[in-house]
């Protein structure tokens, strides 16, 4: 279905049709074939016949933990010291050619001194943030090699990999001023916008001043920097259509391309220092980084959330794109492909969880993987953030009684409601594969998984309710998007 939200100018150059190709309140493109991409029937194993005692962990299962990585450019390096390691790194894990990784350092109090010690260490700071009252991060990059000197270094807490995000963007052209009925709006009331500060947060607005010369922007933008990409600048276009007296501000999560939770915090922070009345971002953080930084909570306010509820009580009127991914995946919304499960743990047999919502049961959740492609699953469950008591390890099994990865952190009380695998099909086949969730220890809680693929069906029982973190907050307006097809 063709969405309506976004306009760009008519006959601009070739490089402006990127800007074509966007959308600003929703995850869906036009609707995708997918019928020659992947099988679409499950056959479920047996699991009555399955030796539970049987079952071991893979010898080869891979470590996604930040010292994995390090270890593995070592060994690429101790190989071909010019190798680039760059291609052993993906979405969730940012790697340059050269061997410096993407990082999070989480420290006891930012202070010059502790950002001096790790400046000294090699480390490349992008920007230190306080997310909440107890958690503080300095983003940047360093070298596989010192990860664990910065570890060591006074008022460090640890190191992990940081939470990325994403935009909700599809591909499509819109005529939203005139669906919207705002061009009649302006007519009738005499209104255009006029002394009303209006921030846009997203990707970047790399082209806006080429856009600017075409008249589709104000000659003045106040910005925290370009971003990459041009989603900021479409969004930008939308709102001068709309309100063309308005005064326009843009910050992007974005640090050379890299969407991270702190930077998405950061971004809504300059927004309230700039004193702007309304905020509107295409931003998702639903995937995790790592068990150091499990980002976003499913079921309480997280360090995004929460900064948009600060803005919020500023008096800022805070706007957010509600995305499609009760079905999608690879950051999209394909038909049929589902992506998203909730339910309250019920025990279907020897402490796995229940995926059946109607009176049969099953504690296997099928789906099928392409060859070469990556899933990537978080689990997070309805208990403090952080502090929970109640254990529940994260499986994803094979046909034949075989775990092909795991996640089986321990919660005793301290610790995050969270579990996170990933698996890479390197069979050269299709594979059928299973989530499996088991309660290790504790009480009943209620159960929400999220899946990214790159190539792969969707989940066989999946649900909705895919709101979370900004998109959740009760004072957020959280919005969706219409057919172009649709007159308003």
């Amino acid at each position: 279905m063709k969405k309506a939200v976004v306009r760009c100018a008519i006959d601009v150059p070739v490089f402006f049709e990127l800007l074509e190709n966007r959308l600003l309140l929703s995850g869906s493109p036009n609707s995708i074939d997918i019928t020659t991409r992947v099988p679409v029937q499950i056959e479920y194993p047996d699991v009555s016949t399955w030796d539970e005692a049987a079952t071991q962990e893979p010898a080869a299962a891979v470590d996604y933990s930040i010292g994995g990585f390090c270890d593995r450019i070592a060994a690429a390096k101790s190989v071909d010291p010019n190798s680039d390691v760059s291609v052993l790194g993906d979405f969730f894990h940012r790697i340059t050619s050269d061997g410096k990784v993407h990082i999070y350092v989480y420290v006891d109090k930012i202070t010059p001194e502790v950002q001096a010690s790790m400046k000294a260490k090699g480390m490349s700071i992008e920007l230190a943030v306080d997310m909440s009252d107890k958690i503080h991060i300095v983003q940047g990059w360093a070298s596989y090699s010192i990860i664990d000197d910065i570890a060591a270094q006074p008022g460090v807490t640890g190191v992990g990999f940081p939470c990325y995000g994403m935009t909700n963007a599809g591909a499509v052209t819109t005529a939203g001023d005139s669906i919207l009925n705002t061009d009649d709006l302006r007519s009738q009331l005499s209104v255009d916008g006029t002394g009303v500060k209006v921030g846009v947060i997203s990707d970047g607005i790399v082209h806006w001043a080429d856009v600017e010369n075409y008249g589709d922007l104000p000659d003045t933008i106040t910005n925290n920097g370009f971003g990459s990409g041009d989603e900021g600048t479409a969004m930008l276009e939308i709102i001068h259509d709309m309100a063309p007296g308005a005064v326009l501000y843009f910050a992007s999560p974005s640090i050379n391309g890299n969407f991270t939770q702190a930077g998405m915090v950061s971004a809504i922070n300059w927004m309230r220092t700039q004193g702007v009345d309304v905020i509107v971002d295409d931003m998702t953080f639903y995937l995790s980084g790592d068990g150091m930084t499990p980002g976003e909570s499913y079921f309480t306010d997280g360090a995004i959330a929460t900064a948009a509820s600060n803005a919020v009580a500023d008096g800022i009127t805070y706007i957010t794109s509600a995305g499609n991914w009760q079905q999608a995946l690879d950051g999209y919304a394909y038909a049929g492909l589902k992506s998203h499960w909730q339910g309250m743990y019920v025990n279907a047999g020897s402490y796995w969880a229940d995926f059946d919502p109607t009176a049969g049961v099953n504690d296997l959740n099928g789906f099928v993987v392409l060859p070469g492609a990556t899933v990537v699953a978080d689990l997070q469950w309805s208990d403090p953030w952080p502090g929970s008591s109640n254990n529940y390890n994260f499986y994803l099994y094979g046909s034949s009684n075989n775990i092909l990865t795991s996640s089986l952190g321990s919660q005793n009380g301290t610790q995050y409601p969270y579990e996170r695998i990933q698996w890479t099909n390197t069979t050269g086949v299709n594979q059928t594969v299973f989530l499996r969730i088991k309660k290790a220890s504790g009480s009943a809680r209620e159960l929400e998984v999220f899946m990214w693929s790159n190539g792969s069906t969707g989940l066989q029982f999946a649900s909705g309710d895919t709101l979370a973190s900004q998109q959740a907050v009760s004072e957020v307006i959280t919005v969706g998007a219409i057919s172009a097809d649709d007159s308003g």
